[in-house]
């Protein structure tokens, strides 16, 4: 039996399982992406560090529930003017 270790190049952290999501990163230069490949060093991250560095942003389960406001009614429209009113009157 064969067992794989994957190694982050940053941290070094160590898995069997590839829990922690290792990713090529490719440090180098040019105009086009095959120049920055065909130059670069490619070196492989696990997730946190490139949460840490800004490369990627952390994941969320779920999307940013925001509370959703009701739109005014005619009444409360006119609610606000009249008190406008009576207060600046």
């Amino acid at each position: 039996m064969k067992t794989t270790t994957y190694k982050c190049d940053r941290c070094g952290a160590e898995d069997t399982n590839n829990k922690i999501e290792i990713s090529p990163i490719w440090f180098g230069y040019g105009d086009y992406i095959t120049d920055v490949k065909r130059r670069a060093e490619n070196k492989e991250w696990c997730l946190k560090c490139r949460i840490e560095i800004g490369l990627q942003k952390p994941r969320s389960d779920a999307p940013e529930a925001k509370p959703i406001e009701p739109e005014p009614t005619l009444e409360d429209m006119i609610r606000m003017i009249v008190r406008d009113e009576i207060q600046n009157g």
